[in-house]
């Protein structure tokens, strides 16, 4: 190649290659859509996980344990700044304040009970719209989810034995002594 075909080629190339688009390298998904992708998974399979949801505004932490049908959430949000704790063992939903001696449970319906409602109810829609509300939880400047597959224990999902426990449907026959025996003013506050 000549001199001079050389000092025309040279700059051609140099424009050419300024001119080309450059190819997007494959967008990553985010670590909060994989993390919530997989503990999707581990739920729909029927395995065991333990997560933290921590909320990077306040710094508060919630804990989720679960294991087939059971789930187990625990955390400063659920109570009004107290830790609350609420497990559902697939038969009871059990809940209760830190430092409280009296929880509630409520018995779940089985799966013909909820069938059988879904059939008869008529279609709903909700006011709140799911997608939008879920959507705050997909902004990893607000939250943080870590998930680890892991073996869960039965004995995880027992309430505290030295909790009394009331079921709410109940609490309409109690008397008014009954239910101040239950929940004494300025216990634990």
């Amino acid at each position: 190649m000549k001199k001079k075909d050389l000092l025309v080629v040279l700059p051609m190339s140099l424009i050419l290659a300024a001119c080309t688009i450059p190819t997007p390298a494959p967008k990553q998904p985010d670590s909060q859509a994989q993390a919530a992708q997989k503990i999707s998974q581990i739920i729909e399979k029927g395995g065991s996980a333990f997560c933290r949801v921590s909320n990077l505004a306040d710094n508060t932490v919630t804990e989720m344990t679960i294991s087939g049908k059971k789930m187990k959430i625990a955390g400063s949000e659920m109570s009004e700044g107290k830790k609350g704790t609420m497990i559902n063992d697939s038969v009871y939903i059990y809940s209760w304040e830190e430092g409280q001696k009296t929880g509630f449970k409520m018995k779940l319906p089985t799966e013909e009970e909820i069938k059988e409602t879904a059939q008869a109810a008529p279609t709903v829609q909700p006011e709140v719209n799911i997608d939008e509300k879920a959507s705050g939880y997909d902004d990893e400047s607000k939250y943080k989810l870590d998930c680890a597959e892991r073996r869960i224990a039965d004995s995880e999902f027992a309430p505290p034995s030295d909790i009394n426990f009331i079921d709410p449907s109940q609490m309409q026959n109690l008397n008014p002594q009954d239910l101040q025996k239950l929940f004494p003013q300025g216990d634990n506050e």
